[in-house]
């Protein structure tokens, strides 16, 4: 499970790389 800490940082590189 992911923390919410965790989860916004995988959003932070993980967010342009799933919106392309």
């Amino acid at each position: 499970m992911l923390t919410a800490n965790g989860a916004s940082a995988f959003l932070q590189w993980s967010w342009p790389f799933l919106s392309v």
